[in-house]
């Protein structure tokens, strides 16, 4: 993560909430000592009220054989009741198949479509999120 545009995009100019959501996420991922300073700087500001309820982002799930349907299944930031409203696809696995990359597409209807990129990473039996990124939205 580019660390330092994302303190200076942010926490300079606070209008600046563009992708905001997706960057606290990120954050949280990557857990480094570093993210942390950032999301208290969030939080010092205001903009962090609402980092505990991506905090999932960090917690282990399983997924068995259906990855895609455990990557939907624990979508924290897609709101429960647009659950029914998400197709999950497996794009992509890596070589060693310890990796993969699942695509969800939430169609609430025209202008309010969203598309998101999941890269999920397998530790024993259990997946961890790496990056979730929006890539679209209408």
């Amino acid at each position: 993560m580019d660390y330092d545009l994302c303190a200076s995009f942010y926490l300079k100019d606070e209008r600046s909430t563009w992708r905001l959501r997706e960057t606290k996420i990120a954050l949280l991922i990557d857990g480094s000592r570093r993210a942390h300073k950032i999301l208290e700087a969030f939080r010092s500001r205001g903009l962090g009220a609402d980092i505990n309820k991506f905090a999932p982002a960090r917690i282990p799930f399983k997924g068995h054989d259906d990855v895609s349907g455990a990557v939907l299944r624990n979508s924290f930031f897609i709101p429960q009741s647009d659950h029914r409203l998400v197709t999950a696809t497996l794009m992509a696995f890596s070589p060693s198949k310890d990796k993969a990359l699942v695509s969800l597409y939430v169609n609430r209807g025209v202008l309010a479509e969203e598309w998101w990129h999941v890269v999920v990473e397998r530790r024993g039996d259990r997946w961890r999120f790496v990056s979730i990124t929006m890539v679209g939205n209408s």
